[in-house]
């Protein structure tokens, strides 16, 4: 494995992050990256105006990103407890 997240001149690079040396980076100089990211091979991301990655993103593979403008990316995380909380209300409603 090479990892390519510290030498491709990203504008940041948090810690434990992983792109893999398929993976096709344009414009690396304008995207951000968080802690703990993995960019899989055959991805495609290229770097708008902005490009923000948050932490604990999986960009997974024969994925494409582009644009020109201004793109932030950020996990959406769910518990399981707020998971089966809105499975509750919901059925609540139902009756």
């Amino acid at each position: 494995m090479t990892n390519q997240a510290y030498t491709l001149g990203f504008a940041k690079v948090g810690r434990d992050v992983i792109v893999w040396p398929l993976a096709k980076i344009v414009s690396p100089e304008v995207i951000s990256i968080g802690d703990s990211v993995i960019i899989d091979d055959f991805v495609f991301l290229m770097g708008g105006a902005r490009t923000s990655i948050g932490s604990f993103v999986h960009i997974a593979s024969f994925t494409s990103v582009t644009g020109g403008g201004e793109f932030v990316m950020v996990p959406i995380v769910l518990t399981l407890s707020e998971i089966y909380e809105d499975a509750s209300i919901k059925s609540e409603d139902e009756r």
